[in-house]
């Protein structure tokens, strides 16, 4: 079975140029139930987007989880922690 032209141009990485990404994120949820259900939202990144990009490209994954549970000054930390990660880039 041979792959249509319009097929194959729909599957082509679009975004060739990207070699890396970043995502930040909270979460509500502990660590241990994301452990649990997977990560499909990290998965559907780190996979989904992958074919997309250029080869090799770099996923680089910030997140807090349990928000709803943080203190004011855990949050601080985290926004510095983003703050100083973006200013390597």
């Amino acid at each position: 079975m041979s792959r249509s032209p319009l097929a194959l141009a729909l599957l082509a990485p679009g975004l060739s140029n990207t070699r890396r990404l970043a995502v930040v994120t909270t979460y509500g949820s502990p660590l241990w139930l994301l452990f649990a259900l997977g990560k499909p939202d990290r998965k559907l990144i780190g996979r989904g987007i992958r074919s997309l990009c250029a080869r090799g490209y770099t996923l680089d994954w910030l997140s807090l989880t349990r928000m709803d549970q943080r203190t004011h000054a855990e949050c601080e930390a985290f926004q510095n922690r983003v703050a100083a990660h973006f200013s390597r880039w």
